[in-house]
């Protein structure tokens, strides 16, 4: 007796979303052409066609209004539905295609529709149905990467032409060897867009304007508001200060300064970019301003009013802005943060460039950002409400370099979070802070700063620089001289300026002669330079220690011999591959370990039964019989030590 296939019995979906896979690729490809999706989307999407499409296992009316309310429910633009000209629902039997204009969603049933018998006979008919009734397609569902591709090297492009040329897509421009012009012959809308080859206007012509449309222009700018620095190029963000401000950061400025205004009050955002601050103050007496022309045009084009080109930095005083010195007058905002001469802001993929604007001397600081506040302060506001890096505070130098901000002003709110929170910015982690300073004939010292409790952004614990133990320069050295003495085990150490830096660039060399611009690594002080680079690997993953000078318990360090070592055994390890001086494996005779006799201490202490967790044991086992599978203990040891001595500081935090 044959024994039915349960599968066959009842045919399942998957079978016809295989079915009509095989019969798309004749004509499409997977991946470039079109998707398939799971249950968030769609179970065709066409990337370049306009049209979408659902599977339903069996033909009847419930499959087919199953159909339609998962098609009308999605909001995402991706797969919202306004978005592409047609839609088709693929049964047993069917593959019915709706046009979307004209679909009447209360009745979707008696909506009439195009059909095809799911055979190998329609096969060829619905496939050119698809490629010749569903090319245009909707710009709204693919705004991402086109702003991507526009915005890239690839076209030469002004980021004012972007908007012309996107607001223009659906009409019928006339198109001349290096230019477009869009509504010929329509007196003022006439619109002539030029390049500086005519290979740009090909490109455009067949990828951009004969390819799309645009639907809805309202979603459009809403969008170029709220995303368009997050298509800038990594250098271009980081010398403007083009960093998108998310609404939870504009809400919280907007809470913090709201008290301080009133209908008198002039607003001011000097940095105003893409307009985040300028929407959340719409009902003020707004004034906006901004370095880049592109970012002052998108502004225009987006509606908002009292906004010019202005270099902030210069020819700094009220009359600029029309405002006299009795004016009420806050400043709001996310000025750019640039540390003009760091190191490590000159190399990788958010490389800056020099800062070649003018600068009124009496401003001047080596960071862009400390240089904003500087500016601010000479308009004498009653306020400023700003983000900025925390260490623009808790870093004595930076603090004293706010010279007239810290003489005439107070901080009266502060809330700490971090850079992450900027979707378009990457690398190491830091503190920033959103800071209320207010008018005050006192000041605030660095004294104040430094018992200060900030708030940290979603949680309850704070943070007081004054309650950190870190490093100190009568215990060890943190900055390098120009005379290097010379190690007398041939070690040096990159500068220890923050945790950050340790963590960047904060690595042990080797030179056989006095490294220029490194710490001096002396046999004698090897553990504390062992204990930072450790540091540097296994030191816990959190923004809100960015900034500090490295945290040191420094009597245990002096005192706990066990501490010493562990940090010491981790370099070797760590290091053994990098620095002759470490490599116990193939270079013993410089290997410090053997020529200073440290191996023989701890063989000794490894026998030693009084000491409670011995690491000794593991060391020399290591060493003596090759068993690097014991190398992750210390490791795991030295991490353990690093999230003991932290997690006390914000133990309601997550990071």
């Amino acid at each position: 007796m044959k024994i039915k296939n349960k599968i066959s019995d009842k045919p399942k979906e998957i079978k016809y979303h295989h079915e009509l896979l095989n019969w798309l690729d004749e004509k499409f490809e997977l991946g470039s052409d079109y998707d398939t999706w799971g249950a968030v989307g769609p179970d065709v999407l066409f990337k370049t066609r306009s049209i979408l499409g659902e599977i339903k296992r069996e033909d009847n009316e419930i499959a087919y209004k199953d159909a339609f309310k998962e098609i009308r429910d999605r909001t995402s633009q991706k797969f919202l539905i306004e978005n592409f000209q047609y839609f088709f629902i693929c049964t047993n039997k069917y593959i019915k295609v709706y046009k979307t204009e004209t679909f009447n969603w209360k009745k979707p049933l008696e909506n009439s529709y195009i059909s095809f018998d799911f055979d190998k006979k329609s096969k060829k008919a619905f496939l050119d149905f698809i490629d010749n009734n569903c090319q245009k397609i909707c710009i709204d569902a693919h705004l991402p990467e086109v702003l991507d591709w526009m915005l890239s090297d690839k076209i030469k492009i002004e980021t004012d032409d972007i908007l012309k040329i996107i607001c223009n897509i659906g009409t019928q421009p006339t198109y001349l060897n290096k230019g477009i012009l869009f509504n010929p012959g329509m007196g003022d809308k006439e619109l002539l867009v030029e390049f500086k080859d005519s290979n740009t206007v090909k490109i455009l012509r067949s990828d951009l304007i004969e390819k799309y449309y645009i639907r809805d222009l309202n979603y459009f700018k809403e969008y170029i508001k709220h995303n368009y620095s997050s298509h800038l190029k990594d250098t271009k963000k980081s010398n403007l200060g083009k960093y998108y401000t998310p609404p939870k950061l504009v809400d919280l400025i907007a809470k913090m300064v709201g008290k301080y205004i009133d209908d008198t009050t002039f607003v001011l955002d000097l940095c105003c970019g893409c307009g985040a601050f300028l929407e959340a103050f719409n009902d003020c007496k707004i004034i906006g301003r901004d370095i880049d022309p592109a970012a002052i045009y998108i502004l225009d084009f987006l509606g908002f009013e009292n906004i010019e080109i202005d270099n902030t930095l210069t020819n700094i005083k009220r009359s600029k802005y029309n405002l006299t010195d009795e004016d009420d007058v806050i400043i709001i905002g996310n000025p750019p943060y640039n540390d003009i001469y760091s190191h490590s802001k000159k190399h990788g993929l958010q490389k800056k460039t020099k800062c070649e604007i003018e600068i009124d001397s009496d401003i001047k600081t080596r960071d862009l950002g400390r240089m904003f506040l500087n500016a601010y302060v000479k308009l004498n506001p009653k306020a400023i409400c700003v983000l900025h890096p925390l260490s623009y505070l808790i870093k004595e130098t930076n603090f004293k370099s706010l010279k007239k901000l810290k003489e005439n002003y107070k901080l009266k709110d502060a809330v700490i979070f971090p850079n992450s929170e900027f979707l378009d910015l990457s690398g190491q982690p830091f503190p920033v802070v959103a800071a209320l300073y207010v008018k005050d004939k006192k000041g605030m010292d660095y004294e104040y700063i430094k018992n200060y409790k900030f708030k940290i952004l979603d949680s309850v614990d704070i943070f007081q620089l004054s309650k950190f133990e870190m490093i100190t320069t009568k215990y060890m050295k943190k900055s390098a001289s120009t005379n290097v003495r010379k190690s007398d085990i041939n070690l040096y150490n990159y500068n220890i300026r923050d945790i950050n830096s340790v963590i960047a660039r904060g690595n042990l060399e080797y030179s056989e002669k006095p490294k220029a611009d490194f710490l001096t690594v002396d046999f004698k002080e090897l553990h504390k330079y062992c204990y930072i680079n450790m540091m540097k690997y296994f030191f816990p993953n959190n923004y809100l220690f960015g900034n500090l000078e490295p945290l040191f318990e420094e009597d245990r360090l002096e005192n706990d011999n066990w501490l010493k070592d562990l940090m010491i055994m981790g370099t070797f390890l760590w290091q053994k591959d990098r620095l002759p001086i470490f490599d116990y494996r193939t270079n013993k005779k410089e290997c410090i370990l053997y020529t200073k006799m440290i191996i023989n201490q701890y063989r000794k202490k490894s026998k030693d039964t009084k000491i409670k967790d011995n690491i000794y044991k593991i060391f020399v086992d290591i060493v003596d019989n090759y068993n690097d599978n014991r190398e992750q203990e210390i490791y795991d040891k030295i991490h353990k030590y690093f999230c003991e001595l932290t997690d006390p500081y914000f133990p309601n935090t997550k990071f």
